[in-house]
């Protein structure tokens, strides 16, 4: 390749950069006029096979920056997942039974840049759940006589949460897979 060539090409990454990241940017400023949280529609941009491994550093790079830093990004994604219902994980793909319903309350959240580990609180606001021994709400369950039935629900509830929060912090810019979640009760 002569250096004609390597300036072409250079010069033709760095069009598809630029348009890239005024797209990104647009629907953030969209997401923000509908007074929404701005934050990564990952999904739809992994359709559009936009945000992969070649592309989702820099378009992570291009949230924070937006939104005015690494400390804005988690506020924002704190705010999103405050309180999470059976809706939000259905809303990105989790194979929720039809039956199911809950709300998951997230009283604090914090990030151990150590351990690579967003810490939460995890508390059941409401739920109706479709078990072994029929549909069953949070006080049911509860009031269930067996224990490690009851144990049984909630770390399950608690797991796909965990990997909820984990799924979701990519929408705000905070690397994909440099966190994994963890959640503490918070009754």
């Amino acid at each position: 390749m002569g250096m004609k060539d390597l300036i072409r090409k250079i010069l033709r990454e760095d069009v598809n950069v630029s348009g890239l990241k005024k797209y990104i940017t647009g629907i953030l400023e969209a997401q923000v006029k509908r007074g929404e949280i701005p934050h990564i529609p990952v999904i739809d941009l992994e359709r559009k096979k936009i945000y992969s491994n070649t592309n989702s550093e820099i378009i992570d790079q291009w949230y924070i920056e937006f939104v005015g830093g690494i400390d804005k990004a988690k506020d924002n994604f704190f705010k999103s997942i405050e309180t999470t219902t059976d809706k939000d994980l259905r809303e990105l793909g989790y194979k929720i039974h039809p039956q199911d319903s809950y709300t998951i309350e997230i009283p604090w959240i914090e990030f151990d840049e150590t351990t690579k580990l967003i810490i939460f609180g995890f508390v059941i606001k409401d739920c109706t759940l479709l078990t072994d021994k029929g549909l069953m709400t949070y006080g049911e369950l509860l009031d269930d006589q067996d224990d490690q039935f009851w144990v049984e629900v909630t770390d399950w509830l608690r797991a796909e949460i965990e990997i909820y929060v984990g799924e979701k912090s990519k929408s705000f810019g905070l690397r994909v897979g440099a966190y994994n979640a963890e959640s503490v009760w918070s009754d």
